[in-house]
């Protein structure tokens, strides 16, 4: 059986380009200025018509999409309860920056931990409607990451059919991702006792005899505490009556109250303490892409620095240090922190990168 010719199409900020084993097949589209805003077509009639000049000349051919991880929003959870990791994806899903009709993900299950992939539909949509109006079919829609994994080199086509990988492209497949957010229905108290109250006819009786029971023994017990309560009362009085008391008055002091944030509320500054020219900027748009906001980027005074440098504000939550530094180990995957501290700042957190730690 003859192997089925396959066409891959990348889609990036600086367009769409295909690649195929046939030369004469290889085109690009680039976006112009405006082309793309907010990882949106605003151009459709423009795009889909130089989109369509090129699919209707491919031949039978399995069209697979692979997506630019600049558009890919990732997460992996380790939550092993059911109710836990629903609610972590719908937070996940939460923080992503375009309207919830627009977000198409999946859910994978790894070896150690459960992956969510999520992108904006609207960025492929286009191209699967022209494919299917020129009666070609995208078999898979993937992120460019699971075949060609080095951002700075350009793919070819030898490489990326010798990674092309079939069992590999249905587990990430965006094909049949799920839209929208999914909301965790949590149910109360009152509504679980009314499904027991429904499943088990009996429960009632049974829930009815432990109240008596318990009752009973809190009835006992209690009893039994005030009488020793009472004996404990009048030794003290007793003592109280021959030797006044002469201990010093204590007085609480109060304490300070930390604030909690949310990690989009946190503000930071990102110092590049490496190198590596641009380590600060590269930071900032990937905790862009985790909802910050508050970002400002400079030079550390050295180009020297070994490892990772964190400095927290003491108004802010442990906490909320935990919650970043989780997020930060998704960036930097052998994340060396050579230091952490507190202290009164401008900022929530000042991170200084250093050279074992660049991106």
């Amino acid at each position: 059986m003859l192997k089925k010719e396959k066409i891959f199409i990348f889609l990036s900020t600086a367009g769409l380009r295909f690649y195929s084993c046939r030369p004469e097949l290889n085109a690009s589209i680039h976006f112009a200025n405006g082309d793309l805003k907010h990882q949106e077509i605003t151009d459709i009639k423009k795009y889909s018509l130089g989109l369509a000049s090129i699919i209707k000349k491919l031949p039978p051919a399995d069209l697979i999409l692979l997506i630019a991880d600049e558009f890919i929003y990732h997460k992996s959870l380790s939550s092993v309860l059911q109710a836990q990791f629903s609610e972590e994806k719908e937070a996940f899903l939460t923080m992503i920056p375009f309207d919830e009709a627009k977000i198409a993900y999946t859910h994978t299950v790894t070896t150690n931990s459960n992956e969510i992939i999520a992108v904006n539909k609207d960025l492929y949509e286009p191209i699967l409607s022209i494919a299917k109006q020129e009666k070609k079919k995208i078999k898979h829609i993937v992120p460019l990451s699971l075949i060609h994994r080095d951002g700075d080199s350009e793919p070819t086509y030898e490489l990326l059919d010798k990674n092309y990988s079939r069992d590999l492209f249905k587990k990430y497949d965006l094909s049949s991702a799920k839209n929208g957010i999914p909301r965790v229905v949590k149910i109360t108290e009152q509504q679980e006792a009314n499904n027991l109250k429904k499943d088990n006819p009996i429960s009632t009786r049974l829930v009815a005899e432990f109240v008596i029971f318990f009752l009973a023994l809190g009835v006992l017990f209690y009893t039994v505490f005030q009488q020793k309560k009472a004996a404990r009362t009048i030794v003290l009085n007793n003592i109280t009556a021959r030797a006044p008391s002469t201990a010093p008055k204590v007085t609480s002091i109060p304490q300070p109250t930390v604030a909690h944030k949310r990690l989009e509320e946190l503000s930071v500054q990102i110092l590049n303490g490496s190198v590596l020219a641009g380590q600060a900027a590269r930071l900032k748009e990937v905790l862009i892409k985790m909802g910050l906001t508050e970002i400002e980027t400079g030079n550390f005074q050295t180009s020297d620095m070994k490892d990772i440098h964190m400095t927290f504000s003491n108004d802010l939550s442990p906490s909320d240090h935990a919650l970043l530094l989780v997020e930060l180990e998704t960036v930097f995957p052998e994340l060396s922190i050579n230091d952490t501290a507190t202290t009164a700042a401008d900022f929530d957190v000042t991170i200084v990168i250093g050279n074992k730690s660049v991106l």
